[in-house]
């Protein structure tokens, strides 16, 4: 067995201080992260036995008390917390009677905290009642702190023993205009049985990012253990996979992706393509991050972390996985094959939701110099980017691209692109705002100014989250065979969305003495900015002889509204080896008017609407009222459609919306009109002619 791969550093910090024990359990996990691994929250027993919930800051070391009593301590344990994205919101269950809640019953509940201004609780379970205690636990808080889900567990009165099963519910979090969160007032219990199937109990829920999607381990009357998708905005549970010792459902970002345990496997469900699959062999206790791509998970007495997308791509290349990345070695252990597993079992991990840290729980002693065992101990991965060339010399006036690889395992982010001395980015560069993942790589393109110079050096300087990478730069003479692509920027103008535009051309010229053959033409991602879909080629070139020519012929359809720019990359065999066009275009914007301007409740107003998809249904609402409407543009982009305002329509001046789902983003299109009662005619007219 090949052992994982390092390729980050354990991070010299120990979240649970040395004697102070933390709960090691493969039901349950006592530590949770923020977004970006920023806030940690885990759980500590005291000395006085009491279990209570904190919050870390990372960066600073410092440690907040969240489950704090209104007068005092609280009188109660606290445990399985579950964090906002931000760090501001925490959730947790409690049995403690002074965090938000009322009762004195030895019942759990649920509570959700709001860390800014000092902690300040409120109660997210069902109300209770002396005839009608319930337990309320196992929680888990969308990323956006907006939605919670919770068990609901409905007790005997006097015994205070579970009665009938467990039930899933959900609390939707009010919050004030500042984010302080406010008494909830609404709650529902989810179905979590399958249509024809009968629920007997739940186990602890998974809840996508923005609340709009669940999972859980549901248990039918035929069938023990099922896991089950949840659609919180209506629709019914899905059946994803039944079968014996199911458990540790996580969730994608956007609920697309659902990892669980299947006895000793750990298998992630594509809802897209309705497929399980197994991608690790042997492991236990999922954690997934926001966008699906990667996997920690536990396996023998290790926590590894897998990249699930590159393991799809070596996949359809018929190459093996790479082994997973071991998040749990040893700093003093020698073996054979390094890196060495700890000296003590790790388990429990929480991947930070961007995929750059993971928390785990481990009684090892050589995670990091002077530990004690018992810790929850964080890992976070560094990658770094590796220039190439690491020395850049341009030719003058022709652009030259430096390429920037992600090296290592984990997200790369890169904030800003910057070039000094007697260079400029031109025509474009794919690296800013970006973020990279092993096997990715991004794009510089440089030229020298035309301006005179006695230097003819400069920099380049790309910021990442790890440091900032320093490329030199430098002029010199051209060499043979060297491939222009003319021109280096090419405007497509605006277009209506989703319809094909403008045609243009690239001519790519050799301009040296050799043939040059392309390896590549493609429109590549440039990070969010940018919109590659938006572009066809429509001819490619293979080889070019000495001197040759080729045209490269580009179609633009855009699919969104606004500017939508994207890049053409040629790979080459010639002096350089990449060229970079720039390619720009957008999506023209929708306008909707309104005849006549001024509308009285009970009248029919004509809405004409330009610069909309053709084909794509237009949906049309008037803010404050139930006023819709829906029209479908001809291929001119443009439609006309009554809209009858209701004669009990609200007076004042409103938002007239006009919407076409169709490009991404939206084509929207809005302006005020005026709703007011009475006659539309002047008041000093009195006769016709």
């Amino acid at each position: 067995m090949r052992r994982p791969v390092t390729t980050a550093l354990v991070a010299a910090l120990l979240l649970s201080p040395p004697g102070v024990t933390t709960r090691l359990s493969s039901s349950t996990v006592d530590v949770a992260l923020s977004a970006d691994g920023r806030y940690a929250a885990l759980v500590r027993t005291e000395q006085n036995g009491q279990s209570n919930v904190y919050i870390q800051d990372n960066h600073s070391g410092t440690q907040t008390l969240i489950s704090k009593g209104h007068n005092g301590p609280a009188n109660g344990d606290s445990r399985l917390p579950s964090l906002s994205a931000d760090g501001r919101y925490v959730a947790f269950e409690t049995t403690a009677s002074n965090l938000g809640t009322t009762d004195t019953d030895p019942l759990p509940d649920v509570v959700v905290c709001d860390r800014e201004g000092g902690p300040s609780c409120v109660y997210a379970g069902r109300p209770k009642s002396p005839s009608r205690p319930t337990a309320s636990h196992s929680p888990a808080l969308s990323a956006d702190g907006s939605v919670l889900l919770w068990v609901h567990a409905p007790v005997l009165t006097f015994s205070l023993q579970a009665a009938n099963g467990t039930q899933l519910a959900r609390t939707r979090l009010d919050k004030d205009q500042a984010g302080r969160l406010q008494p909830p007032t609404r709650f529902e219990l989810v179905d979590t049985a399958p249509p024809g199937s009968t629920a007997t109990g739940v186990g602890r829920p998974a809840i996508s990012a923005d609340g709009r999607h669940g999972a859980v381990i549901t248990g039918l009357r035929e069938q023990p253990e099922t896991l089950v998708a949840l659609s919180l905005t209506g629709g019914q549970p899905t059946r994803l996979h039944s079968g014996g010792q199911l458990g540790d459902p996580v969730l994608s970002g956007d609920g697309a992706k659902v990892a669980f345990t299947a006895g000793r496997r750990v298998l992630v469900h594509d809802r897209g393509t309705g497929t399980s699959r197994d991608v690790t062999g042997e492991g236990t206790e999922p954690t997934l991050s926001t966008d699906g791509r990667y996997l920690a998970f536990v396996t023998a007495a290790n926590v590894v972390t897998r990249d699930l997308i590159q393991d799809e791509r070596r996949t359809k290349a018929g190459l093996p996985p790479l082994p997973p990345a071991l998040t749990s070695p040893s700093i003093r252990q020698t073996c054979p094959d390094p890196p060495c597993p700890a000296n003590g079992p790790s388990r429990a991990p929480r991947l930070a939701p961007d995929g750059s840290a993971v928390a785990f729980i481990s009684t090892a002693t050589d995670l990091v110099e002077g530990t004690e065992p018992g810790g929850t101990f964080l890992r976070r991965f560094t990658p770094t980017l590796t220039p190439d060339p690491a020395q850049v010399t341009a030719h003058g006036a022709d652009p030259t691209v430096a390429v920037l690889r992600h090296n290592g395992f984990g997200p790369l982010p890169i904030t800003g692109v910057r070039v000094t001395g007697d260079f400029e980015v031109f025509p474009a560069e794919t690296c800013s705002a970006r973020i990279l993942h092993a096997g990715e790589e991004c794009l510089v393109s440089v030229r020298f100014h035309t301006r005179p110079s006695t230097d003819r050096t400069g920099r380049l300087e790309v910021q990442t989250a790890g440091g900032l990478v320093v490329v030199p730069l430098s002029d010199g003479p051209g060499g043979p065979g060297g491939l222009l692509a003319r021109p280096s920027e090419v405007d497509f103008g605006p277009a209506l969305v989703t319809t094909p535009g403008q045609e243009r051309t690239v001519d790519l010229h050799n301009t040296g003495t050799v043939p040059v053959r392309t390896h590549r033409v493609a429109l590549v991602d440039g990070g969010p900015h940018f919109s590659p879909g938006d572009y066809a080629l429509t001819t490619t070139c293979d080889q070019l002889p000495a001197g040759g020519t080729c045209p490269l012929r580009i179609r633009h359809t855009p699919l969104g509204m606004g500017p939508r720019p994207a890049v053409l990359e040629i790979e080459h065999t010639g002096r350089g080896g990449r060229e970079l066009v720039l390619l720009t275009g957008a999506g023209t914007a929708g306008v909707v008017t309104a005849s006549p301007a001024v509308g009285r409740p009970g009248s029919v107003i004509t809405l004409t609407g330009h610069g909309f998809p053709p084909g794509a249904p237009v949906t049309i609402t008037l803010a404050g009222g139930p006023e819709r409407t829906t029209a479908v543009p001809g291929p001119d982009g443009t439609f006309r459609a009554p809209l009858l305002i209701f004669p009990s329509g609200r007076p004042g001046l409103r938002t007239l919306s006009a919407i076409s789902t169709a490009g991404s983003p939206p084509v929207r299109a809005e302006r005020p009109l005026l709703v007011q009662p009475g006659s539309l005619t002047p008041p000093d007219l009195v006769t016709r002619r």
